[in-house]
């Protein structure tokens, strides 16, 4: 699913405080950090930048004699600050973050913390060399508060532009600057400034269910067998998500046991994890422990609940998370976190590659997961080269790294070297759409499931922001001819023709990972009625987007959420047409881990 409407990111003020002096000591702690010796003016620096601005040494501290006190009263456009140069470039790799305590005169002081780092590729004339990360902090409180955040709440500094890396090198820190944001005034006391070595707190991994043997290509063949529903999450990013809006874990939103349990009372049989890889998406492309941990948490709750799994990969090697929301990046957030290097660089697909032959390696006796989708909506035509008709696109970058027909086969075959057994899923360029999966180009291998995700029509319909104009059925143009058509279940039938073709063509089973509505467009059960009847005829398996967590603070992300109704302005569960249209077909649900080798 293109999700240029799916998930509104603003940037939210993270609480982040940074501080320190020229050597580190045992334990994470910077020398210095608890301000008591006498050396401390002397070894900060500042500049008032038009402004009246003090920084030193003050009393007292968080428990002990001294802080760093920084009174100031700075003008409009004027952004003082006072900063420490480490004596060499500190290498902060092994570590996870900083800890502080911190208080204000007052609530609602704003402070930036910049982290500067050795860069030779740095080329901006007003900080040659070295590249700025950068964290909003705002003071909650003017009692002493603890701090603790990962490095994931520092960003580029926007002004820098676009010379120099993107990512905060954490053994090349070279100065730490604490500046004062412009029209306030006040003073801001930090205390026990030390760095972090706590590991994300990482969810349990209960006990597997013992299944026997089955055989796992099957539930793709033989009619419709699982019906379910997606998951969606990605890494924090701090300074993006602030520290409530996908939890304080490591990845988010937090789903539950509860969540899992809920989901199979309803009937559902089937999770799509749409969510991180387990690979890291810069160099060096490596594993990422946490999110392996994570992923295996998630596999146990839902192995618990009886249901199947699919592990569905977002990201990994040269591919973020964000691509899914490019169009609206340069309103909220850094381009830094755009990275859509997978179909520029020949290292990301290689490492793509080495990616899944190890996660094949590591899931491949996992008694639920039974199957493995090599990447969510492979989006290389339309992202990259804002091409959108797969007959415009094969003609010109057929072959070349866009082309994701020679990179697919090769991922295969890493997981056909360490697991023959699982199956695996791919779906076609053009975020997988219907349209699209004609040019998909089979592979020889017998256990591989084909798949879409069907939106469509998509702009005129199933993603209309509320107030929605078009009904279902209904008159409207979804051709861009300037002529209403008439959208009803025999265009969806119609439309959904292509996947008839493909399977009569090759003899392979077809799915439907990813299919939706927005929850208050008109006709929407009826929409969900007919195009659910539709799957079942083609004996298609499916999963719908999407399946929220009961976590609070994510409840108003809820525009795909069939629970919620067709009120906008409501975000929690209420009885609804489209919840009763779903759940019917659910029901037609038998097939589960618990019985399916009987």
């Amino acid at each position: 699913m293109n999700r240029r409407a799916m998930l509104w990111l603003v940037p939210i003020l993270a609480a982040l405080v940074w501080g320190g002096l020229s050597v580190l000591a045992q334990d994470g702690e910077i020398v210095g950090g608890d301000f008591e010796d006498s050396g401390v003016n002397d070894r900060w620096w500042s500049y008032d930048d038009g402004s009246i601005l003090a920084c030193e040494q003050g009393s007292p501290g968080y428990e002990s004699d001294h802080a760093l006190s920084i009174a100031f009263d700075t003008n409009a456009g004027s952004w003082p600050g006072c900063g420490v140069d480490l004596d060499t470039g500190a290498d902060w790799s092994a570590a996870t973050g900083l800890r502080l305590m911190l208080r204000g005169s007052e609530p609602g002081l704003v402070i930036t913390v910049v982290l500067s780092v050795n860069d030779p590729g740095q080329t901006n004339p007003d900080t040659v060399g070295s590249t700025p990360f950068q964290a909003d902090i705002e003071v909650s409180s003017a009692e002493w508060t603890g701090v603790e955040l990962p490095w994931t709440a520092f960003r580029k500094a926007a002004w820098v532009g676009s010379s120099g890396m993107d990512r905060l090198a954490l053994d090349q820190v070279s100065t730490l600057l604490l500046v004062l944001n412009e029209s306030q005034s006040g003073a801001i006391w930090i205390d026990d400034l030390a760095l972090s070595y706590t590991p994300p707190s990482l969810p349990p991994v209960v006990e597997l269910p013992d299944i026997g043997d089955y055989d796992k290509f099957a539930l793709w063949t033989g009619g419709t067998q699982l019906r379910g529903v997606n998951t969606w999450q990605r890494v924090v990013v701090t300074w993006v998500d602030g520290m409530e809006f996908m939890g304080d874990s490591y990845i988010g939103p937090p789903y539950t046991q509860e969540d899992f349990d809920r989901l199979a009372a309803m009937g559902a049989n089937y999770v799509n994890i749409s969510g991180p890889g387990l690979f890291t998406e810069t160099e060096p492309y490596e594993l990422d422990e946490a999110v392996q941990a994570y992923l295996d948490s998630l596999l146990s709750m839902i192995a618990q609940a009886d249901m199947f799994a699919v592990i569905s990969v977002r990201t990994g090697p040269g591919r973020s998370d964000f691509t899914f929301y490019w169009s609206g990046g340069a309103d909220w957030g850094d381009a830094s976190l755009l990275n859509d290097d997978i179909w520029l660089e020949q290292s990301a697909q290689d490492a793509w590659v080495e990616m899944w032959r190890a996660m094949a390696d590591h899931y491949k006796d996992h008694p639920v997961v039974i199957g493995y989708d090599l990447m969510v909506e492979p989006d290389a035509a339309g992202q990259m080269l804002d091409i959108y008709e797969p007959s415009e696109f094969y003609p010109a970058y057929a072959g070349t790294l866009y082309d994701w027909n020679q990179l697919y086969p090769r991922i295969v075959a890493a997981i056909r070297e360490v697991d023959q057994d699982t199956p695996i899923l791919v779906a076609a360029l053009g975020w997988s759409g219907v349209r699209w999966l004609p040019y998909l180009q089979p592979v020889d291998d017998p256990r591989t499931v084909y798949m879409v995700h069907q939106y469509e029509p998509q702009d005129s319909y199933t993603h209309q922001d509320y107030p929605a104009e078009n009904t279902y059925p209904g008159e409207f143009d979804v051709t861009w001819d300037g002529v209403p058509d008439t959208v009803n279940r025999d265009w969806l039938d119609d439309f959904l023709g292509v996947i008839d073709d493909y399977k009569a063509k090759y003899g392979v089973p077809v799915a439907v990972n990813e299919y939706g509505v927005a929850r208050w467009v008109p006709g929407a059960a009826d929409f969900m009625r007919d195009e659910m009847a539709l799957f079942e005829a083609r004996g298609m398996n499916n999963a719908f987007w999407t399946f929220n967590p009961s976590w609070e603070p994510f409840q108003g992300n809820d525009m795909f959420d069939f629970t919620h109704g067709p009120d906008p302005a409501n975000h929690t569960t209420v009885e609804n047409d489209l919840w009763d249209v779903i759940l019917n077909y659910w029901q037609l649900n038998t097939v589960r881990p618990s019985n399916v080798g009987q």
